[in-house]
């Protein structure tokens, strides 16, 4: 048995479509730590019956101590899990090459798991206005060196189901606990949707002090290094400079923000190409678009 393991808050549709894929593509069961979401999140993991498991958490921290309590319940009722993945919600697995099944089959027998670099994709001028994320979206990062890869450096991974039973976690990327190197992939097989739309952008700045309550004192990090009284801003650099916007104009200036400078406009996609900066990749909304 294959099991996912997504931590979510507020994310009711996109959820959805991320649940449809992954059981779709191979995973067996998805394990679900909801940060205490207000929205249709209970409904959606409702329509997928028997196939999610649920727990709720109170704090973001608490994600990995509840994956082994999840892992536990799941083996309980279905049996033993071979392999387990982590991931959000606007994180989709996908190989071009075949099914989950092929991917796995293929790491080494001494390795732990697989760890797997992220495909950013990013809003344009260009993208059509309806259908889901990773149907809009077809221009990407070119990597994490890229000017505009505003999100982690790091991948994500896939472990052997005999370690997480008998560890915790540590990081959402590749816990690092793992004394055998991990099994790196050819390509990159995380197709990242970071920014969904105008409204989930202010959603998820909003959302910083609650994930990541340490954007705080490094806007402040922020602010006292630009007069020379400090040397290190520890926080990524993109969510600081979000968060500072947030706490300077509002909503309305994250609003006009995404408008002007987060969606790459028309014109100046070409030079961005050019650069080697952006990519166009419709590999996986050709995929999603025909099934």
């Amino acid at each position: 048995m294959n099991v996912l393991f997504v931590v979510t808050r507020d994310e009711a549709e996109l959820l959805r479509l991320n649940l449809a894929h992954h059981l779709a593509w191979g995973f067996d069961h998805v394990a679900i730590a909801d940060n205490e979401s207000t929205d249709a999140t209970r409904e959606v993991l409702r329509s997928f019956g028997d196939a999610v498991t649920a727990e709720t958490i109170a704090d973001p921290n608490d994600r990995f101590a509840a994956l082994r309590r999840l892992v536990h319940r799941i083996e309980a009722r279905h049996g033993q899990a071979q392999w387990v993945a982590v991931s959000d919600t606007d994180e989709f697995w996908w190989d071009a090459g075949g099914t989950l099944r092929d991917l796995v089959s293929r790491v080494p027998a001494n390795a732990i798991g697989l760890y797997s670099d992220q495909k950013l994709f990013l809003p344009t001028a260009l993208d059509p206005s309806d259908g889901p994320p990773y149907v809009r979206r077809t221009w990407r990062t070119t990597g994490p060196s890229s000017p505009l890869h505003t999100s982690y450096r790091s991948g994500k991974s896939i472990y052997r189901a005999s370690w997480v039973r008998e560890h915790e976690l540590t990081s959402p990327h590749w816990c690092f606990a793992v004394r055998s190197a991990a099994w790196r992939p050819p390509r990159a097989l995380v197709h990242h949707y970071m920014i969904n739309d105008e409204n989930n952008f202010v959603q998820k700045v909003e959302a910083l002090s609650r994930w990541s309550p340490q954007v705080r004192s490094s806007a402040s990090e922020a602010v006292s290094a630009a007069s020379g009284t400090t040397s290190q801003v520890r926080f990524r650099d993109f969510k600081t400079s979000w968060w500072r916007i947030y706490e300077s104009g509002g909503e309305r200036a994250l609003r006009e923000y995404f408008r002007t400078s987060y969606v790459i406009s028309a014109a100046a996609l070409p030079g961005h190409v050019e650069r080697g900066e952006l990519v166009q990749d419709i590999a996986f909304a050709d995929w999603m678009r025909a099934r």
